[in-house]
């Protein structure tokens, strides 16, 4: 797919999809205000990712990997 930007931000989501590593030029995601407790590896499936925003979640876990993120600029 050549989606580049994600906004699901406000959907009270608490888990993410495994589909979404299938987002292989997705550059943009904002999972902001919802109940997320894990930001997993999906993040390295998307090697074009430059900007994660989990703000406003209730995070307990990043997966150490989500720093590894070849392109990774911006994590909130």
């Amino acid at each position: 797919t050549k989606l580049r930007e994600v906004d699901v931000s406000n959907n009270q989501i608490r888990l993410l999809p495994d589909s979404l590593s299938r987002l292989v030029n997705l550059e943009e995601i904002d999972l902001s205000r919802n109940r997320l407790q894990v930001l997993g590896e999906f993040v390295l499936q998307c090697t074009h990712l430059r900007r994660i925003n989990v703000s406003y979640n209730n995070l307990e876990h990043i997966v150490p990997a989500v720093g590894r993120s070849p392109h990774l600029q911006w994590l909130s």
